[in-house]
C-alpha cells in the first residue's frame, strides 16, 4: 500500500505547481533571525532593534510580493473559499482587531497580526493538497515541508556559527551556552529540531532507495545533535515521549494494554521510591532559595508569568489587553519580579486570553483540541501511518503550548505547524483529481 502510495505520490506531484508550493511554503515558514544582540532579561530599553524590524517587515513584503507573483490566484481563493479552520482564524483576527483598537496599542500590534496572513495563504496550500490529492499523500508531502524548514534552519545556523560564533551559540543569564544564541530563541529551534526529527522518522520509513535512506538518517542525526545543544527541556523531553508514543501506537489496543500493564509493574515501584525521595528529601529543602529546585516547581519560572498572565485575562476577560504589544505593555506594568520582564506568558492559551479575551480563547481553544484530537483518535484503535506519525508530531507541539506560545501570539513556523494538525484532523481522506498533474 505504501508502495503504491509513493508511485501516486509522485507521478501526482512532480510538476512545477508542487514547486511552487514548497517555494511559497518554504518563505514563510523562514522567519528571519535576530541580528541585533537580544536583551534576555527583557530590561534594557536603550537596545537598538530597528534593523530587526526593517529584516522582518522586508520578508512579510516579500512573501506577499511572491505570492503575488507565482500564485495570484491565491488571494481569491483565501477569502472567497476558506476552509472551517481558515474561517475559525478570520474570526480570531477580527476579535484580536477590534482589541488593539480598543486598547490603543499601537501599530506594531496591527503588523504582527498581519503576519497571519501568511498563515492563510500556507494553511490554504496544505487544505488544497488535502482535498486534491487526498489526506495520506498530503501527509507525506507535509512531512517534506518540515524537514525542508527544519534543515534550512541548521544550514543557517551553520552558517551563522562560522560567520559570528557568539551571536549563534551564546552564553545565557542562567550560565549556560545554548545553540541559538541571540539569533534565534533556543527553546524554538528546539521545537523545530524536535518537529524535523519526527518527520525524518516517518520519511526514512517511507523512502524506496538506500541513498535516499541514508540522507534522511543523517538529518535526522543533525537535528538530534543540535536538539542536544539547544538545551530546551521542553523539546528534548516531549520528543522522546512522542518516540515513545510513536512505537506504542504501532501496537494493536490488545497489545498496548499487555504492554502498559508490563511497563506499570516497573514504574510503580521507581515512583514509589521517588515519593520517598520527594518527601524526605526535596520538600525541606522547599522555601530556602534553592535555585535548581526552584526552577524546576516553577519550570524554570514560567509559572509565575502564567499566573500573572492569567490575572490579567481574568480581570480584561471582555477584550483583552491587546495582541503581542499590549500583552507586553501588562507585563511592564503589572509583573512582580524585578530581575526580568517577560515579553509574553510562556503559555498558548494564556496568550490568547490575555490578548483577546474570552471569545479569542474559546477559538484557540477549538484550534488546541483537533491538535489534541489526533493522539486520542489514534489511542481509541490502531490508525495508518500517516496518522501516527501526525499523533506523534502533535505531541511536542502540545507540550509547547504550556510553556511557549506556539499559536496566539508573534507568528513563526510552529504557528503553521500546530495549525496545519488542527487541519489535518479536521479532513477526511478523500481524492479528487490532482491539481498537480
Amino acid at each position: 500500500m505504501d508502495e503504491n502510495l509513493d508511485k501516486k505520490l509522485e507521478s501526482s506531484t512532480a510538476g512545477w505547481k508542487l514547486k511552487v508550493d514548497t517555494l511559497i511554503v518554504l518563505l514563510i515558514s523562514l522567519t528571519p533571525f535576530n541580528l541585533s544582540v537580544v536583551d534576555k532579561t527583557g530590561l534594557d530599553t536603550g537596545i537598538d532593534n530597528t534593523l530587526d524590524k526593517v529584516v522582518r517587515v522586508a520578508w512579510f513584503l516579500f512573501c506577499i510580493l511572491t505570492v503575488c507573483l507565482l500564485k495570484p490566484r491565491l488571494f481569491r481563493r483565501v477569502f472567497a473559499h476558506p476552509s472551517p479552520l481558515m474561517k475559525l482564524l478570520f474570526c480570531y483576527m477580527i476579535i484580536l482587531t477590534l482589541s488593539l483598537v480598543v486598547n490603543g496599542v499601537g501599530v506594531t500590534g496591527f503588523y504582527r497580526l498581519c503576519e497571519y496572513i501568511l498563515l492563510l495563504f500556507a494553511l490554504d496550500i496544505v487544505d488544497k493538497t488535502i482535498r486534491l490529492e487526498g489526506r495520506d499523500a498530503a501527509v507525506r508531502v507535509f512531512a517534506g515541508w518540515v524537514q525542508m524548514a527544519a534543515v534550512a534552519i541548521v544550514i543557517m545556523i551553520a552558517i551563522g556559527l562560522v560567520i559570528s560564533p557568539n551571536h549563534f551559540y551564546a552564553l545565557e543569564t542562567q550560565g549556560r551556552f545554548r545553540l541559538g544564541g541571540n539569533a534565534y530563541s533556543p527553546n524554538f529551534i528546539g521545537m523545530v529540531f524536535a518537529s524535523g526529527m519526527l518527520s525524518s522518522l516517518y520519511l526514512m520509513g517511507r523512502a524506496r532507495t538506500t541513498l535516499k535512506k541514508f540522507l534522511i538518517l543523517m538529518c535526522c542525526l543533525f537535528f538530534g545533535v543540535a536538539l542536544y545543544f539547544t538545551g530546551s527541556r521542553t523539546a528534548q523531553f516531549s520528543v522522546a515521549i512522542a518516540i515513545c508514543l510513536w512505537v506504542l501506537l504501532n501496537f494493536n489496543v490488545m497489545d498496548r494494554a499487555l504492554l502498559c500493564a508490563v511497563c506499570m509493574i516497573f514504574v510503580i515501584p521507581l515512583l514509589l521510591l521517588f515519593y520517598e525521595f520527594f518527601v524526605e528529601r526535596l520538600l525541606p529543602l522547599i522555601g530556602k532559595g534553592e535555585r535548581p529546585l526552584y526552577d524546576l516547581l516553577t519550570l524554570n519560572n514560567r509559572s509565575v508569568v502564567a499566573e500573572v498572565g492569567l490575572q490579567g485575562a481574568l480581570d480584561h476577560w471582555y477584550l483583552g489587553v491587546g495582541f503581542v504589544e499590549g500583552v507586553k505593555e501588562y507585563y511592564r506594568l503589572n509583573f512582580t519580579q524585578s530581575y526580568w520582564l517577560p515579553p509574553h506568558t510562556h503559555n498558548a492559551l494564556i496568550e490568547s486570553f490575555l490578548s483577546g479575551g474570552v471569545l479569542s480563547l474559546l477559538l484557540m481553544s477549538v484550534v488546541f483540541y483537533k491538535a489534541v484530537k489526533l493522539i486520542l483518535r489514534n489511542l481509541a484503535c490502531r490508525q495508518n501511518s500517516p496518522d501516527i506519525y501526525l499523533a506523534a508530531l502533535s505531541l511536542p507541539l502540545i507540550l509547547g503550548c504550556v510553556t511557549m506560545t506556539i499559536f496566539g501570539g508573534v507568528y513563526t513556523v510552529l504557528t503553521f505547524w500546530f495549525f496545519s494538525l488542527a487541519l489535518f484532523s479536521w479532513s477526511k481522506n478523500e481524492r479528487k483529481d490532482s491539481v498537480y498533474s
